[in-house]
């Protein structure tokens, strides 16, 4: 996993350039996404090639394994804070942020219809299940009202709705086991 941690067209990068991540080859919204505090780990798909895509499952097991230093967890929070309507909405928690759009997420997804829709299952949708993550590493980060926000939000809704799977992670509505 590479870390970003800034708002200018760099990047710091544990251990320096390592990697190899180029700045230009960052991702425009990446600059609008990134608060002046804040960070997040993205995910290395192959050499020199990135996923700067938010990963909630991700960023939440390298605070709970401490992969994440106690000032990359707080970035992590801080960027979930600054960010909340993006990464958590309506409804707790989105798997990913932003959703890929149209050909590239057919090319990921392959043939299953319920993957094909922005904000929909793998591709942007709100999984109550990823809750306990982000309460944990909440507490581990020392932000526990981040925590109690989300879980008012889940506590509101997932017995109403017979606990669902997930749910769309555009509007936060009921989804539930189908994809459509």
């Amino acid at each position: 996993m590479t870390y970003i941690v800034t708002r200018q067209r760099s990047i710091h990068i544990l251990a320096g350039n390592k990697f190899n991540v180029m700045p230009d080859s960052l991702p425009d919204w990446v600059f609008d996404f990134m608060p002046t505090r804040g960070g997040y780990f993205i995910g290395n798909v192959s050499p020199a090639r990135m996923d700067f895509r938010w990963f909630c499952l991700s960023n939440c097991i390298a605070i709970l394994s401490s992969l994440a230093t106690p000032e990359q967890a707080s970035a992590i929070m801080d960027l979930i804070e600054s960010h909340w309507e993006e990464l958590v909405g309506e409804m707790p928690l989105k798997i990913c942020y932003p959703a890929m759009e149209s050909h590239e997420w057919r090319i990921v997804a392959g043939c299953d219809p319920k993957e094909y829709w922005l904000g929909r299952y793998h591709n942007g949708g709100s999984w109550p299940v990823l809750l306990w993550l982000l309460t944990a590493a909440c507490i581990k980060s020392g932000r526990p009202q981040l925590a109690r926000r989300a879980t008012e939000l889940a506590e509101a809704r997932l017995l109403k709705d017979h606990w669902p799977e997930y749910y769309d992670g555009k509007l936060g509505r009921y989804i539930g086991k189908h994809g459509t």
